[in-house]
């Protein structure tokens, strides 16, 4: 497939939505990149194909549809949730990444925070870093700001292309839901060095949200 092609991607999202695991390992392939837009992009097309799956599979299917099976992770404890978020990583089959993902999704701010600072400190893996970055952009307090602010600065430096695009626009929309607290001149280098449109929006929702709050600052 030629990168960027948006018509190739569309066909690989909804061949990925009716269960053919060539084009889910087509995604997975894109997602897990070198931290490019293209790998952000595929990322974010990889779970709209997750989602799209059961109504796709209920479509095709004339006969009654089956209710769909529960998450085995929603009966768990925060800490036990916790506690078994080792298992999440990129080579994890899809349907149990999934289920991790949004069972993790679900748990509020305090219980994940820790875990969520490891990720993006110091492991590797593109899932993990991603959605302790969905985190902090789902759920962030106050108290978060400083260590956002402080991994939205580092992730353009890190080294043989590392830096993941996808984390870079999730930490710029953490910082837009505490704009009293900026100025934040960490969104203002993301929006100047960001490639794409898609993913300055975020850094400039922020900034915009940062300059209003700004504003009613000044006029106090």
């Amino acid at each position: 497939m030629r990168p960027g092609d948006p018509i190739a991607l569309a066909v690989l999202v909804e061949r990925a939505a009716r269960g053919d695991m060539a084009a889910v390992r087509g995604l997975e392939s894109l997602s897990a990149g070198d931290g490019t837009f293209a790998a952000s992009a595929a990322s974010h097309l990889l779970r709209l194909a997750e989602r799209l799956a059961p109504w796709v599979a209920r479509a095709r299917s004339s006969q009654r549809p089956r209710p769909q099976r529960s998450n085995p992770l929603e009966g768990l404890t925060p800490e036990e949730l916790v506690g078994r978020m080792d298992a999440f990583s990129d080579g994890l089959e899809l349907r149990s990444r999934r289920q991790y993902r949004e069972a993790f999704e679900a748990l509020p701010i305090e219980h994940v925070r820790p875990l969520a600072m490891q990720w993006l400190e110091v492991d590797p893996q593109a899932s993990r870093r991603r959605l302790a970055a969905s985190a902090f952009a789902e759920g962030s307090e106050a108290q978060d700001v400083p260590f956002v602010r402080r991994m939205l600065t580092r992730e353009p430096d890190l080294p043989d292309g590392d830096a993941d695009q996808y984390v870079i626009c999730e930490l710029s929309r953490a910082l837009g839901f505490h704009p009293e607290l900026g100025p934040f001149h960490e969104l203002r280098r993301a929006f100047g060095e960001m490639p794409y449109a898609f993913g300055r929006r975020f850094a400039a929702e922020s900034l915009a949200a940062n300059r209003r709050a700004l504003r009613v600052h000044a006029r106090r």
